[in-house]
């Protein structure tokens, strides 16, 4: 399963401890990987959907990705001291001040643009990109979590960038009739490269681990 998946990717930073499927009084946290050296927390909501093939099943992932944040939300509803509180409990360390850091992680994508109306706040990953940034620690010795968020405000705009994706209006004939309709247009092989050293670093990152 994905949580699984996320859980072979954190293995390869020292020193996480990790927690799954936490409950608490408003909900539950699907992982948390905490750091006790850096006083840190990663607080994972995890959505495995499959990739949407049609407008369809686009809405249906964005409704787990909407789903994932009102749980996020819900979390955040709590005062420091409520969710110190479960930190120490659930990890048996007496800190405060901890950073938590809420993230939204999806197996392909997160559908339809109302998903990414909360990337700015809470970042929104899916399982390759963040095996690539993994990969990428891994490979340069940075072992770090305290700051993954910039870390994946980085690879996104880098994915962003490397796709040179853009909109065109393209137009089908069919008979007499003329469809005209917005088509993207990504360069998938440089999108595709990024995935290289992920192989080379994570030799069984596409393995289910469960």
């Amino acid at each position: 399963t994905l949580i699984c998946q996320l859980e072979y990717l954190i293995s390869f930073l020292p020193n996480i401890k990790i927690k799954k499927n936490v409950n608490y009084a408003n909900g539950e946290i699907d992982l948390i990987a905490f750091s006790e050296i850096e006083n840190t927390a990663l607080c994972f909501q995890v959505k495995s959907t499959i990739a949407p093939d049609s407008a369809r099943t686009v809405e249906r992932v964005t409704d787990r990705v909407l789903e994932g944040m009102k749980q996020i939300q819900e979390f955040e509803k709590w005062d420091a001291l409520q969710k110190q509180t479960l930190l120490n409990k659930e990890f048996e360390v007496t800190l405060n001040d901890t950073s938590i850091i809420n993230l939204l992680l999806t197996r392909s994508c997160a559908g339809s643009t109302g998903s990414w109306v909360i990337n700015d706040k809470y970042k929104i990953i899916n399982y390759p990109l963040f095996a690539s940034i993994i990969a990428q620690k891994v490979k340069s010795d940075d072992l770090s979590i305290k700051n993954i968020n910039k870390e994946i405000e980085t690879a996104q705009n880098d994915l962003l960038s490397k796709s040179k994706s853009k909109v065109v209006m393209d137009r089908l004939q069919i008979g007499k009739f003329i469809i005209e309709f917005p088509n993207i247009y990504s360069e998938f092989q440089d999108i595709i490269a990024i995935n290289y050293s992920t192989f080379s670093q994570l030799k069984e990152f596409e393995e289910p681990h469960c």
